[in-house]
């Protein structure tokens, strides 16, 4: 409980750079600054992988943006989002 309280003050504290909801199987951007080819792959691993739901946080960290994800996303498709990520965003 107390972990779930720092998170959100944490949230508002640092807002995310970006916010991607995944619903029936559609990743849509709901806030912040995201490239349109960025969210394409994102859309392209949800529907590949059949995803329902789940949340990805662009937050701001050290030496840029981290990916953060909401635990309906598996370990093996959060390292997809990750590596589509850094593939677009990565070598700037």
């Amino acid at each position: 409980m107390k972990f779930v309280f720092l998170t959100r003050i944490l949230r508002r504290l640092f807002p995310p750079v970006f916010t991607v909801v995944i619903e029936s199987g559609r990743a849509l951007k709901t806030q912040g600054r995201l490239r349109a080819i960025v969210l394409a792959d994102f859309d392209d691993i949800a529907r590949e992988q059949n995803l329902k739901t789940g949340t990805l946080l662009g937050v701001s960290r050290q030496g840029g943006v981290q990916l953060q994800f909401s635990p309906e996303i598996k370990e093996s498709d959060r390292q997809r989002f990750r590596n589509a990520w850094y593939f677009h965003e990565g070598s700037h």
